[in-house]
């Protein structure tokens, strides 16, 4: 799995999610607590904890604590035709080494999944990206 090698080497959470079924927007915010979480692994729906961070299109979370925890709806499997991948790059990575770990990461989508790809970055001064798709 090319998110954690490139996790591993780079010792930054990484991760993959198909966009295939996703319909509206993504959001990367504090939980309200309301919204449903299925983990991979698992058919029993949890509620994340409220300010904990997640990635959630609407109601539905795709991750909790960061990309730590995955859900099972967006998992990239061998038929994914689109997908996100975010690599969650924490002050303590400054911007040239985020830069390098997204080429890297870019390099090896197009390398072994024959895709285009394209890397935007979510910051404080940049807080919603387009996802073409």
């Amino acid at each position: 799995d090319i998110c954690n090698i490139v996790s591993l080497k780079s010792l930054v959470p990484v991760g993959g999610h198909s966009l295939d079924e996703v319909k509206g927007d993504l959001a990367l915010r504090p939980a309200t607590g309301e919204e449903s979480f299925v983990p991979f692994g698992s058919t029993e729906e949890e509620k994340p904890l409220k300010g904990e961070f997640i990635l959630a299109e609407d109601g539905v979370v795709l991750t909790r604590r960061w990309i730590w925890r995955q859900a099972n709806h967006t998992l990239v499997v061998n038929g994914t035709r689109t997908a996100a991948v975010n690599i969650d790059c924490m002050p303590q990575v400054d911007d040239g080494a985020a830069h390098a770990i997204a080429e890297e990461m870019l390099s090896m989508i197009e390398r072994f999944c024959s895709s285009p790809s394209e890397t935007a970055a979510l910051r404080i001064e940049n807080k919603e990206i387009g996802l073409d798709g």
